[in-house]
């Protein structure tokens, strides 16, 4: 059960570690051309406390900056890589790396499996949230719907409660993608 569909932060603080990523890291999301969640991505670092101003999102995508910068510029800065260098230049190990390195299924994370190993362990990286912001559930929504539907009926026009639900799935999602 993820509320707004969000991952525990248990579950997220696990994964970075996984992925080596720390909490001071800079962190550069993004994804090949038509890939239309990497702004959530960005989304769910910032819920989960990660330092808004070191998290971004790259303009464009992988197949740009490769036809741009070559393949090696991808190599040079991917988390595929057992190592990455920080900011003064130091190369740094995987967290964990032999540890984490069973719960990758061809470079995919298998969260599931990391999370049923890992449930009530504390994760090196620190999830600050606080309350969720800006996010609404179900209710919430059931709530906005019946209440524009009331005004709708009662010929209400207050244009100040009016409520706007935009539906953000690709055409793609009608057709059973």
């Amino acid at each position: 059960n993820f509320p707004h569909i969000f991952p525990p932060p248990f579950l997220f603080g696990v994964a970075m570690d996984a992925y080596n990523i720390r909490n001071e890291d800079h962190v550069v999301i993004y994804a090949k051309r038509g890939a239309v969640f990497t702004p959530r991505m960005w989304f769910l670092f910032v819920s989960m406390g990660h330092d808004e101003n070191r998290v971004h999102l790259m303009q464009g995508s992988l197949e740009d900056y490769v036809v741009e910068n070559g393949e090696s510029f991808v190599e040079e800065y991917s988390l595929a890589d057992s190592s990455s260098s920080s900011e003064a230049g130091v190369e740094r190990e995987m967290y964990y790396e032999e540890e984490y390195e069973t719960y990758f299924d061809d470079g995919v994370l298998n969260v599931k499996r990391l999370y049923n190993a890992y449930a009530g362990m504390t994760p090196r990286y620190k999830v600050s949230v606080s309350q969720a912001r800006h996010i609404c559930d179900k209710e919430e929504v059931l709530d906005a719907i019946n209440s524009n539907l009331k005004s709708m009926e009662s010929n209400i026009n207050n244009d100040d409660n009016e409520t706007i639900i935009l539906d953000t799935r690709g055409s793609s999602y009608a057709k059973g993608h």
